[in-house]
């Protein structure tokens, strides 16, 4: 009689043991969805110019900005916001779409996801088209961007 018993011991440990990864399943997919969410908001900031609509969900201590032929420094998102209203104009006529977007995992939790940036119009010369790489940390249950780099 105690065979069995062992065997249901063993048994409940493994359903047990089970029930955290799921739950964490649920949450990074949960996560993944917020994080493509926010990757798609910002693709629509970043094509309509909107400096401040990219930078809505930045980190207080700053983001992250490299850009070409510059350095890579943090920048106040002020900062940041005066440097990519620069760049965004500099692009009028651009188009950004969400691309690639994954949650690296981490304490926190660390995310990112890119932007399929094109600018001027299809077919003129003169058009630039590009990647831009978005680092994101969770903070206080949010997404926080750190990092911006044009690639």
């Amino acid at each position: 009689m105690r065979r069995p018993a062992a065997v249901l011991l063993a048994l409940a440990i493994a359903v047990v043991a089970q029930a955290p990864p799921a739950r964490l399943a649920a949450q990074d997919d949960a996560d993944e969805e917020a994080l493509r969410d926010l990757v798609s908001a910002i693709a629509r900031s970043w094509t309509r110019g909107d400096a401040d609509g990219v930078l809505a969900s930045a980190a207080g201590d700053g983001v992250r900005l490299q850009l070409p032929g510059g350095g890579s420094a943090r920048q106040s998102q002020r900062r940041a916001a005066a440097v990519l209203r620069r760049l965004l104009s500099a692009g009028e006529g651009g188009r950004a779409g969400a691309g690639m977007v994954s949650v690296v995992g981490g304490s926190p939790p660390r995310g990112f996801g890119e932007l399929l940036w094109e600018s001027g119009s299809p077919g003129e010369p003169g058009v630039v088209s590009g990647v831009v790489y978005l680092g994101f940390r969770m903070e206080d249950g949010r997404w926080r961007l750190r990092e911006i780099r044009l690639l």
